[in-house]
């Protein structure tokens, strides 16, 4: 309940992170075919609400999923969200299939719902299959391999047929960029900075927190275990500005750190999947 602290996010100033233009993009492409009132999104540890902004009340439902309540109050209470309400998984579940039931056509202003939901992301069973767009902004991270693993999985189940992940996942890559700029540049090894674990990636700090960081490898085998093909990634790189201010160094003439940013897409019922 008291995850509130401020972490480095795709979504601070100076940080190139083309994800919300894209998903405008995408959001008035179902608004121009008439499904936008017909279509979920599901926002999987969704923190403070920056996605949220991105897509909620201008999909037929929105859902927001976090483990803590106090980023529940916190999106809520947020100024650019149209009257958010909470709910249950069971309840926006059933909610998610009633928004699917209904016909094509324009989305009145006011109409879209946003639900905040409570929930575990190792149990979304509720959900599977329920959401045409799901989103997962540095959230599939968990504190050890299987536990993250766990979450990638139920989070590709909650994607319907047709449906897409949209994710941004910790570069394994960009840490082991960072060592070696700190082995070849001879400096003492930041303070700041804790150890990736060779055999699982999982990244942990000076106060024993853990976060899984995912090699580009990693992510397209497990999309592809979770029947998702990689439809699109990049790099989302971070100032050097901000690195340093984490307390990880600071190399202004190295190629930056960067997250990943994957899109996965389902196929349509009863249509084959093809490697990405």
């Amino acid at each position: 309940d008291c995850y509130l602290e401020q972490v480095l996010t795709p979504f601070d100033r100076g940080v190139d992170f083309s994800l919300p233009a894209r998903l405008d993009v995408h959001l008035r492409r179902l608004e121009s075919a008439g499904l936008a009132r017909r279509s979920v999104a599901l926002d999987l540890g969704f923190g403070c609400g920056d996605s949220l902004a991105c897509h909620g009340g201008r999909l037929g439902l929105s859902i927001g999923l976090d483990f803590s309540s106090g980023m529940i109050a916190a999106a809520a209470a947020r100024p650019d969200l149209s009257a958010p309400r909470r709910s249950t998984q069971p309840a926006a579940a059933e909610r998610a299939r009633l928004v699917h039931r209904r016909r094509r056509g324009p989305l009145p202003p006011g109409e879209g719902e946003l639900l905040l939901v409570r929930g575990d992301m190792r149990r979304l069973q509720p959900l599977h299959a329920g959401a045409d767009l799901v989103l997962a902004i540095n959230s599939l991270t968990g504190g050890s391999l299987d536990y993250a693993r766990t979450m990638f999985s139920q989070a590709g189940a909650c994607v319907a047929p047709g449906g897409q992940l949209w994710a941004v996942f910790p570069a394994r890559e960009a840490m082991r960029h960072l060592e070696d700029l700190i082995a070849r540049s001879g400096r003492p090894r930041p303070r700041g900075l804790g150890q990736v674990e060779d055999h699982s990636g999982v990244y942990v700090d000076g106060s024993g927190g853990r976060q899984k960081f995912w090699s580009a490898e990693e992510i397209d085998e497990a999309l592809a275990a979770a029947g998702l093909r990689r439809v699109h990634r990049e790099r989302v790189p971070y100032p050097w500005r901000l690195v340093a201010e984490s307390g990880w160094g600071h190399f202004p003439r190295a190629r930056r750190l960067w997250d990943w940013f994957v899109i996965g897409e389902r196929a349509p019922a009863g249509r084959a999947m093809l490697g990405p």
